[in-house]
Order: C-alpha cells, then sequence, then structure tokens
C-alpha cells in the first residue's frame, strides 16, 4: 500500500479552489479576449478598405472665413512628397507658397509608417488670409474633390439716417442695416 502525501492532496485541493473562483470569470475573459482580437484585426484593415479621405474646414459646414485653415485626414501613411503631388486648391489662393504642412498619425515609433496610419494635411496653418471674398473653390487629393465656398462680403441696405437727410444731430444714432446677420470671429 503507497503512502499518501498530505502536500499533494492539498495543493490538488488548492487547485481546484482556484478553478471554481474562474469558473464565473471565464465569460467576461472570452469577452475580453474577443474584443482584443477584433480590435487587432481592425488595425490591418488595408488603406484600400476605408472611406477617406475626410476634411474638416475650421468646423464649419458650408461658408469658410479668409484665413480659414482647412485640415485633411487622408486614411494611409502619406509622405510630404506624395501630398504635394497630389494635393491642389484651385483656384489657387494667393501669396501661400508655403502653406502645406503634413503630420503622421497612428502608433508608429521607428522610421516606417504603420499600416493603420493616418496622414493629417494642413492648409494655411498660420491662417494667413489667402483666399477670397465669395469665391467657390476645389480642392482635390488622392483623387477626392471637396468643394468649399468663402464667407460672402456683408452689403448694406439700409442707412438710418437716411443718406442725404439734413439737419441730424451730431449726437443722433447711426443704424446700418445689412444683407445678413453679421457673425462674431473670434479669431479677430
Amino acid at each position: 500500500m503507497g503512502v499518501v502525501d498530505s502536500r499533494a492532496t492539498a495543493e490538488d485541493d488548492g487547485r481546484v479552489a482556484s478553478r471554481s473562483r474562474l469558473l464565473p470569470l471565464l465569460p467576461y475573459l472570452l469577452a475580453g479576449l474577443v474584443l482584443l482580437l477584433l480590435i487587432v484585426d481592425s488595425c490591418g484593415t488595408s488603406a484600400a478598405d476605408l472611406a477617406g479621405p475626410y476634411y474638416d474646414l475650421d468646423g464649419t459646414a458650408q461658408d469658410v472665413w479668409l484665413d480659414s485653415s482647412i485640415r485633411v485626414v487622408v486614411d494611409k501613411p502619406m509622405s510630404f512628397q506624395e501630398v504635394e503631388k497630389t494635393f491642389r486648391i484651385e483656384p489657387q489662393p494667393a501669396d501661400c507658397a508655403h502653406c502645406l504642412t503634413v503630420a503622421r498619425d497612428g502608433f508608429s515609433s521607428w522610421d516606417g509608417w504603420a499600416p493603420w496610419a493616418e496622414t493629417t494635411v494642413v492648409f494655411n496653418p498660420d491662417r494667413l488670409e489667402v483666399f477670397q471674398a465669395e469665391t467657390g473653390y476645389t480642392l482635390s487629393i488622392v483623387g477626392k474633390r471637396f468643394s468649399f465656398h468663402t464667407i460672402p462680403v456683408p452689403k448694406a441696405i439700409g442707412f438710418l439716417p437716411s443718406p442725404g437727410k439734413e439737419g441730424v444731430s451730431t449726437t443722433a444714432p447711426i443704424e446700418i442695416e445689412f444683407d445678413r446677420p453679421l457673425a462674431d470671429n473670434s479669431r479677430h
């Protein structure tokens, strides 16, 4: 008859107890593993499968200021030279020979590009007044085209006192009515 080692029995009891404590956590661990696999799988998506590029005109949907900065995010890695070859704004904005900047995004800490990296292109980052008022522009990059318009110049349509009126006091209020509301430009 063999000798039963009491230490081995205690270890076995400990393992069974550990397993029974982990059993209720098993669904959570599996869900976490599935989520991790989904995240890793989405990182492997090729740039050809993505919908970009997309752009932002100072957060506005329509009319932009004459000194607006335009940010375009391309969903694939691009060098400055590649951006220069494909980036166009028509008609060409004035006095903006060096208005294009390119930044890389993503988690790439090495010299090469990460397959999930984005390229952020900013036109007019210094907010120079390069656009003409009431003008339509078309931006193109990587085969995509975007259109935008610059703000219209407000036009005076009414005056109080009316032009040519005589005997107006020098302390009388002057009112000018414009064809559209004047919005505050918080940048100025």
